[in-house]
């Protein structure tokens, strides 16, 4: 289940359309369901409820900038893997990522791809 300060956040940021399937908080929903579902480490999971929200490469919509606001929400580890995700391109790996943060993009997106 979602923290209610998460959804309560999430209620006022992630109200633009996203995709054929309704706004970007059912997708960041969904997607952290999947990986809750799949028993991903808690940081995994975080980071799939919060994956697109500074936008990616191919959803341009910015719902927040602060990445601090988002680190004091979901934690270090949760918030490094929303904004790498948010810069990947799925082509190349990340120069920057280590090898764990680049399997748990994998995941990610993964789960992002199954909500779409």
């Amino acid at each position: 289940m979602v923290p209610k300060h998460l959804v309560e956040f999430l209620d006022q940021v992630a109200t633009t359309p996203h995709g054929r399937n309704g706004s970007l908080k059912v997708h960041l929903f969904r997607t952290y369901e999947i990986l809750c579902t799949e028993k991903a480490e808690e940081a995994v999971c975080l980071a799939g409820l919060f994956h697109s929200i500074y936008g990616t490469t191919h959803y341009k919509v910015k719902s927040v900038s602060n990445r601090e606001v988002i680190r004091s929400l979901i934690g270090e580890r949760a918030e490094r893997l929303v904004w790498l995700f948010c810069q990947w391109d799925r082509r190349q790996t990340i120069p920057s990522a280590s090898a764990q943060e680049m399997a748990d993009l994998v995941i990610l997106e993964s789960a992002n791809r199954r909500t779409q």
